[in-house]
């Protein structure tokens, strides 16, 4: 449940009218989870746009999870899809895919 609240307030914060959240209950719907390889609840897939992003947990931590998605808060000074150190590997690659926002908003699942 606190999961479902904080995405809930974190997207209709910074992302009124470009989201939609859809919930799948991995009980109910085990395929659904076996398709999107979810074998920890609760977990937020991204779908679009299409970020590779995968966050576990009950997404409290509001900085790390607008950075995962690529926000930048309007409270936030640090541009969020600016690169950190954290987002690169031992061999300097870069662990962020490249993304930007489909013209319908983004979709969190």
């Amino acid at each position: 449940m606190a999961a479902r609240y904080n995405l809930t307030q974190l997207c209709e914060r910074y992302l009124e009218g470009r989201h939609r959240i859809d919930i799948v209950d991995v009980f109910e719907s085990a395929a659904v989870a076996l398709k999107h390889h979810v074998l920890v609840t609760p977990t937020l897939i991204v779908l679009k746009p299409k970020l590779g992003v995968t966050l576990l947990g009950n997404l409290s931590e509001t900085s790390q999870v607008m950075a995962s998605l690529r926000l930048n808060g309007k409270d936030d000074e640090q541009d969020a899809a600016a690169p950190t150190a954290e987002d690169h590997d031992a061999g300097g690659r870069s662990r962020r895919p490249r993304a930007q926002d489909p013209p319908g908003g983004r979709d969190c699942r």
